[in-house]
């Protein structure tokens, strides 16, 4: 079994911030993911949450990636 990088880490942190960061610079009007049809709502009170500040975020690169870039671009 391959071992799996905690992306939590402070220093996975600050390189998932840099993937953000280059993404932005094609200043995306819509963040689409990846996501099964029955769990799309549950993504979206995900999201409203988060950008409430009541969800902290997993590993998940929905989270990671997704909400992080739509929050950065306001969506």
């Amino acid at each position: 079994m391959p071992e799996t990088v905690d992306v939590l880490t402070e220093k996975r942190q600050r390189e998932i911030s840099i993937v953000v960061d280059c993404l932005k610079k094609f200043r995306p009007t819509k963040v689409a993911l990846e996501v099964l049809k029955e769990n799309g709502a549950s993504l979206n009170n995900e999201y409203n949450a988060f950008r409430k500040g009541d969800l902290k975020l997993t590993a998940s690169e929905r989270h990671q990636f997704g909400f992080k870039l739509a929050n950065e671009m306001q969506r």
